[in-house]
């Protein structure tokens, strides 16, 4: 059902950046910050403790940044 494949999209991609963050973590040494971002990260931030902070808009504040240092800062 559509539901099915939902939950086992939502629980695959949280395995997916649990596992990554992992691998990272310990290929470091040490902790790191993990941001969830995007419209979506809502859906996945509640299903795992991996992530440090959320911030939905970050593209958009990067793009914001990355204009505002091309325009001379008119943005």
């Amino acid at each position: 059902t559509v539901a099915c494949l939902q939950s086992g999209a939502i629980f695959g991609y949280t395995a997916l950046v649990e596992g990554l963050v992992g691998r990272l973590r310990q290929e470091l040494g040490y902790e790191v910050s993990v941001i969830a971002t995007g419209g979506l990260a809502s859906l996945i931030v509640p299903e795992t403790t991996v992530f440090t902070h959320v911030d939905g808009d970050l593209t958009l504040h990067g793009i914001r940044l990355a204009w505002s240092r091309i325009s001379g800062g008119l943005a």
